[in-house]
């Protein structure tokens, strides 16, 4: 592990134990715009959204920033989330490498030097935008004692995030990666803004074991009303590993553990598995230990360079959720 990577973990976990957000249960309920842990993808929120370790694809600007200097191609993403409560999400994500051509001195068996011409990434870069229609509700009053006095009317609320993110290598080993998230939240005539950072790394343990860490939606508070209250972000710290049981053209096999320690709850676990065969169908199941019901599963169909990723997500009496996500490579 290099250097760097230590300092860049030191801060994350100074952060995280300095804060006196990350208090657990005392602080749960309290902080502000949820839709910021609204899952981005299907293949995500099929695995128990457990994915800080693997972050391999263009949602790693949502789950882990640094899993973008992975991605090979340009990619960009369209997921559909019909969430319950006639609440429905979108989410559209866009992201590339960027390579640059390294000329290299090789040494043949006859001892001739020879220069070959090859590309690295230099670093990657993305875009994506979240959004969340509430619906049409009815507007409530309340008299003069703050007893329920009807209804009249109807009132909207929504929620936008639109999110830069970049990666890069760190000397030695490892990635970085960071997400500026500007945030705009609406209920009725009332509006608030924000901003907020997300900072992730990953490290390699050789080829099948990966090591991820991010703290998610640290930045600025929200009011909705002139001299009102602040309305807190609901900051997160993630650790995750992935590990690829099975890594061959026919059979891939990955398992996923992520920890979580919300500001606005207490810790939970997350897990999930994926199986791939013949590097065109999937299936995945996984556990989240924050929802009622726990379990999600779903799977995924490649078709040339689109990929079709389904996730069922049940939450107990709320009802069940379900994502659809389309994934185009060029």
């Amino acid at each position: 592990m290099s250097k760097t990577l230590r300092i860049v973990i030191l801060l994350l976990f100074s952060i995280i134990f300095i804060n006196p957000a990350f208090c657990g249960q005392e602080f749960r309920g309290t902080a502000g715009p949820q839709f910021l842990k609204m899952e981005a993808g299907a293949r995500p929120a099929a695995l128990g959204s457990a994915f800080v370790g693997a972050a391999d694809d263009v949602s790693a600007a949502y789950w882990n920033p640094s899993g973008l200097i992975e991605i090979n191609d340009r990619q960009v993403t369209f997921m559909y989330n019909m969430w319950f409560q006639g609440i429905n999400a979108g989410y559209l994500a866009y992201a590339q490498p960027v390579e640059r051509t390294k000329t290299v001195k090789l040494v043949d068996q006859k001892g001739q030097i020879k220069t070959e011409e090859r590309k690295e990434k230099m670093l990657a870069f993305g875009t994506s935008l979240t959004y969340v229609g509430y619906g049409n509700m009815p507007r409530t009053f309340e008299d003069a004692g703050g007893n329920y006095a009807g209804t009249e009317g109807f009132f909207s609320a929504s929620d936008y995030s639109l999110s830069l993110s970049g990666a890069t290598r760190l000397p030695g080993t490892g990635d970085i990666g960071i997400s500026v998230k500007f945030i705009s939240s609406s209920i009725s005539t009332y509006s608030a803004f924000g901003v907020a950072l997300d900072i992730g790394i990953m490290y390699p343990v050789g080829d099948k074991f990966r090591i991820g860490l991010i703290l998610q939606n640290f930045g600025t508070n929200m009011k909705y009303i002139q001299g009102g209250a602040n309305v807190t972000l609901p900051s997160n710290f993630k650790a995750g590993v992935s590990y690829k049981i099975l890594d061959t053209k026919s059979n891939f096999l990955l398992a996923l553990v992520d920890v979580n320690v919300p500001s606005d709850n207490i810790p939970s676990v997350c897990a999930g598995v994926e199986y791939t065969f013949n590097d065109m169908v999937s299936i995945r199941a996984g556990y989240k230990g924050t929802e009622p019901a726990g379990i999600s599963f779903g799977g995924g169909v490649k078709m040339q360079t689109y990929f079709i990723d389904y996730a069922y997500v049940p939450f107990g009496e709320l009802g069940a959720t379900h994502r659809i996500s389309v994934t185009a490579h060029f």
